[in-house]
């Protein structure tokens, strides 16, 4: 194959030009010399091949992988974009409550404990007191029995007597102990709110920052869990020691027995101070006791990542 080219003088309007004739050369003679051929024509070994495929299939898999980490990411934004549109606007937030909230919330659960002692008091000759030493009155005896009923504590000094009590007080404790125990939680959280609130505005007026005041509640949240069941406990032990002359081991036995509402019985109360001492001390020790070691139960588990 040749390539010819005629370059004439058109000027001069004559046909004599310049004729360039050169071969087109196969490439396997392109650069042959000294040096070889510098475009060679050999096919590229299989092993090459194969490890080429094996780098392609690893930039898939890779750009699957971050195409699928994209899409996550995109629904995630979504889904923060939709939580940011709904919580300021979709959820209603709760009303602070008033006072008249705050005094019922206060007032249910001693409201709730003198209707049940009104009841037994209309009954006095049902329950027997089996210590047959100590002599109480028929007021006294039933103050102390409804806190231990409802409490379940259950020294069994005083126990029912007769077919009337015996049902009065299975009625009582099957209905009303997880109303009792729902009541006296609301009880002492409206407390514990109440004194934080006034806390504050003691704070405020001193000047104290936010920062500071926040800081201090978590340490209060933290400390009066912790200190307010042995304050009980302590409370118990030096008030039984004066009023029944016990010494100070059996006071605090007699104590943790009662606030962990085992109630053994084996130390028996005998004077009527004492009894109703340990009335109105075992409704409150009791109720601080469950919530202090629920709360913190449930701070450990946080901390250990449990729940």
């Amino acid at each position: 194959m040749e390539i010819r080219e005629d370059i004439g003088d058109q000027s001069s309007g004559g046909g004599s030009g310049v004729n360039l004739q050169m071969p087109l050369l196969h490439p396997s003679t392109l650069g042959s010399g000294v040096g070889g051929d510098l475009l060679p024509c050999s096919a590229p070994a299989p092993d090459h091949i194969q490890t080429a495929l094996e780098h392609l299939e690893a930039a898939l898999k890779h750009i699957q992988a971050a195409q699928e980490h994209i899409q996550d990411a995109a629904l995630l934004q979504q889904d923060v974009a939709q939580y940011a549109t709904l919580l300021p606007h979709d959820i209603p937030r709760l009303a602070p409550p008033t006072r008249l909230h705050v005094a019922i919330r206060i007032s249910m659960w001693p409201l709730m404990l003198g209707m049940i002692f009104s009841l037994l008091s209309c009954f006095p000759h049902s329950f027997a007191d089996k210590v047959k030493l100590r002599s109480l009155s028929p007021l006294a005896r039933s103050l102390f029995f409804t806190a231990q009923m409802t409490s379940t504590v259950g020294y069994g000094d005083i126990v029912p007597d007769g077919v009337w009590g015996k049902v009065l007080t299975s009625l009582l404790s099957f209905f009303l102990s997880g109303v009792l125990g729902y009541t006296g939680d609301l009880f002492l959280m409206t407390l514990c709110d109440c004194f934080i609130k006034y806390l504050g505005l003691m704070l405020v007026h001193q000047c104290v920052s936010e920062h500071r005041f926040n800081s201090f509640v978590s340490l209060l949240e933290l400390l009066v869990p912790l200190f307010a069941p042995i304050l009980c406990v302590v409370t118990g032990m030096l008030e039984f020691h004066r009023l029944t002359k016990f010494n100070y081991l059996d006071c605090l036995y007699l104590s943790v027995v009662t606030i962990t509402t085992l109630g053994y019985g084996d130390i028996v109360i005998m004077s009527e101070d004492a009894v109703i001492f340990a009335s109105f001390w075992i409704w409150l020790s009791t109720i601080i006791y469950a919530k202090c070691t629920y709360y913190l139960s449930c701070r450990l588990a946080r901390r250990l990542g449990i729940v």
